[in-house]
């Protein structure tokens, strides 16, 4: 699971596995944590392969597919 945070408000979190890549977009209100978006793509056979990018071009496109509506 990878974290990146965007300034004050909003973060988001990653967890890549062999078959998906999936991304949840949290929001800070107040003392809460909103979740404002999730996405989830399955990765094709051979894309990540025991937790290693074994087709960087392919896996790039997942990321972007897996992002544009979160």
């Amino acid at each position: 699971m990878f974290n990146f945070n965007w300034g004050k408000n909003f973060s988001a979190g990653f967890d890549i596995s062999d078959s998906a890549i999936e991304v949840a977009v949290l929001s800070a209100k107040g003392n809460e944590h909103v979740i404002e978006s999730l996405g989830r793509r399955i990765l094709q056979d051979g894309v990540v392969e025991g937790g290693l990018v074994s087709e960087a071009n392919k896996f790039g496109e997942s990321v972007l597919n897996v992002l544009a509506p979160a």
